[in-house]
């Protein structure tokens, strides 16, 4: 019985990376991630093409945020995205890792969380533990390994804040591709 709940639960994962991901419909792919994956995903929210998914559940997403194409989303240690979030393409969430001053190299997994109105440039990686304050920004390419504070605007490897940005947000966001 072990065996067959592990093959089954990769066989889900392989449709979904290599079939669903691929998928040019929108609604198919949204159908397949909240009734087979188990993700939480607001009204008018995206997940475009090319999405690379760890696992099922852990995935809340609030309304009106996009994650554009070819992102990597490790679900495992749970990620929330607020509202009115933009995810460019090629941006990697890794909420698990191996704590490396364990003898046993163990596993661990942590929760990221995505305040509202953050935007995250492309190729950025997020790791576990951290949380995005509200309407912060997050350079392209940066590797972000502490907590961001709100409105900061964040960059590098590993990121450190920049200046700050407005409190001035009047965006909702409606992205989407017919083919997205």
């Amino acid at each position: 019985m072990r065996f067959l709940k592990y093959v089954l639960r990769e066989l889900k994962l392989y449709i979904c990376n290599w079939v669903i991901a691929k998928f040019p419909s929108r609604r198919i792919r949204h159908w397949f991630y909240r009734r087979i994956m188990k993700f939480e995903i607001g009204n008018n929210s995206n997940i475009f093409l090319g999405a690379w998914i760890t696992s099922s559940g852990g995935l809340k997403m609030k309304k009106q945020s996009v994650i554009n194409a070819h992102c990597h989303l490790d679900t495992r240690g749970g990620i929330e995205i607020g509202e009115n979030v933009s995810i460019s393409p090629c941006v990697s969430i890794v909420t698990g890792d191996h704590n490396i001053h364990d003898p046993e190299f163990k596993a661990r997994f942590r929760k990221v969380v995505i305040e509202d109105n953050v935007f995250i440039g492309y190729g950025a990686i997020i790791l576990g533990g951290v949380t995005l304050g509200r309407g912060s920004v997050i350079t392209a390419g940066s590797v972000v390994n502490k907590d961001v504070a709100p409105l900061a605007i964040t960059g590098g490897v590993p990121a450190k804040q920049i200046s700050t940005r407005e409190d001035n947000f009047n965006r909702n966001m409606t992205y989407s591709r017919l083919f997205g």
